[in-house]
């Protein structure tokens, strides 16, 4: 099948793609790699009249290391994140998780704006950022604001952004000291969709004891799910 019609806008800035969404309102959709949008488009599960395509603005890319926390750029491919040495020391759990979205190809298209933006439960970055407690920072006309994933994820495929938002950003702690971490998933096939997953990071004491744990779990409800329990 084919896309419903819809027309085409191509900011240059954040500002101006913020805007454009204040302008349009509910009938515009952000467009970044749009690798889980345009199947559905395609699919017709999903009819808008305008796309805005952020997945050029380049203040939207990069990866940075700011004051205790790494921020990535919600346009950053998935595979600028995969081939880079700096975040895998840094959050090391994002770069283990980062082999698990889809394929190749999808990875070199798909945004991490636009995998948290999706807000898909068996996706793998909204379970990273929430057990890391992730600040996603958001621009609409009114100016910035930032929402804690704590707080983000409010069920299938919705977050607390509203329409008139644009997801700028991720922003990361940093954990110090002698950390562990893990990704784990059930299958069919390595890149297909999992049916359940956890990512993990620990954090030993001086006296061999876990200080911090961070579990993240996949696919095991409408949204990614925290196990604050361990």
């Amino acid at each position: 099948m084919k896309p419903a019609p819809f027309e085409y806008h191509a900011p240059d800035t954040a500002d101006e793609a913020a805007a454009a969404l204040a302008e349009l309102g509910d009938e515009a959709k952000v467009l970044a790699g749009g690798q889980s949008l345009i199947p559905m488009l395609a699919l017709r599960l999903a009819v808008f009249d305008h796309l805005v395509d952020v997945g050029r603005i380049d203040a939207l890319q990069g990866i940075e290391r700011r004051d205790g926390e790494v921020w990535i750029g919600a346009a950053t491919t998935e595979a600028a994140v995969e081939r880079s040495p700096e975040l895998a020391a840094a959050v090391p759990l994002l770069a283990r998780a980062t082999p698990f979205i889809g394929h190749t190809q999808i990875r070199n298209r798909g945004t991490v704006g636009g995998s948290l933006a999706h807000a898909d439960p068996a996706a793998e970055y909204p379970a990273v950022a929430l057990a890391l407690d992730a600040e996603l920072d958001v621009l609409s006309t009114r100016g910035p604001r930032t929402i804690a994933a704590a707080e983000y994820f409010t069920g299938l495929w919705s977050t607390a952004m509203e329409p008139d938002e644009l997801l700028t950003g991720v922003r990361l702690p940093l954990w110090a000291g002698r950390c562990g971490w893990a990704v784990e998933e059930l299958a069919r096939r390595h890149g297909d969709y999992a049916i359940a997953g956890a990512v993990v990071g620990v954090e030993l004491g001086g006296d061999d004891r876990i200080r911090r744990a961070a579990v993240g779990l996949i696919g095991l409800a409408s949204t990614p799910v925290r196990a604050a329990a361990a």
